[in-house]
């Protein structure tokens, strides 16, 4: 049995995309690699003003999937870890 769908789905045309050229490793370099990486599904960069996020709100996106490693919890990093990677103010990452 197919578990039920836990959020809407924006239909997509299938891709066209080419398979990669290169290993992430061979793209960034080893040693940025073995710091660690996170996926990033390319829909929402596409889809970031259709969804209607700021560039600092795309951020704070980023920043959480960036602290998701368990697709069964949220992510909780400190509001004020995100404002200094960001160079913000706490108060604005808050809202």
């Amino acid at each position: 049995m197919s578990p039920k769908p836990t959020a809407a789905v924006i239909p997509l045309k299938p891709s066209q995309r080419r398979p990669p050229k290169r290993r992430a490793d061979q793209r960034w370099g080893k040693a940025v690699i073995d710091r660690g990486f996170t996926v990033i599904p390319t829909m929402l960069f596409w889809g970031q003003a259709r969804i209607g996020l700021t560039a600092d709100e795309f951020n704070v996106v980023l920043q959480l999937v960036a602290h998701w490693w368990d697709a069964n919890e949220d992510p909780r990093p400190a509001k004020d870890t995100i404002a200094e990677r960001m160079g913000k103010d706490a108060r604005t990452i808050q809202r």
